[in-house]
């Protein structure tokens, strides 16, 4: 007659508890390492989406320095000059043309443009 109490039976019991209890802890320690790798990938992301936007901000600006500095070198107008007529600090044009636009007011870089007789156009991107 088999005892509920075999030595055996209790002790392979107890292993099987045992080892069931480590895959849990190590299930447990898996999601915690899973769920900080996400973290971390989303904070990546969002850095990288931060640079992105920096840039196209830069080619932007360079793009304006770009074009703001083409208009003036056609109309021959001399920098200093232009920066004088359009009561700037000295430097500004500089800044702008170098595609430092974000070193550049608003107000200042629309009265350059409006001087060398160019206008923004805004769009919605597509």
């Amino acid at each position: 007659m088999d005892s509920p109490y075999n030595p055996d039976d209790v002790l392979r019991r107890f292993q099987n508890a045992l080892q069931q209890t480590g895959f849990q802890y190590q299930n447990a320690q898996l999601e915690a390492q899973l769920q900080a790798q996400r973290q971390n990938l989303a904070q990546q992301q969002h850095q990288l989406q931060q640079q992105q936007m920096q840039l196209e901000a830069l080619h932007q600006g360079m793009q304006i320095g770009a074009l703001i500095r083409s208009r003036r070198i056609a109309l021959n107008a001399d920098p200093s000059a232009l920066e004088q007529y359009c009561a700037l600090p000295p430097g500004t044009l500089f800044s702008l043309e170098s595609g430092n636009s974000s070193q550049v007011s608003v107000e200042h870089m629309l009265r350059i443009m409006q001087v060398l007789g160019l206008q923004i156009s805004a769009y919605p991107r597509v």
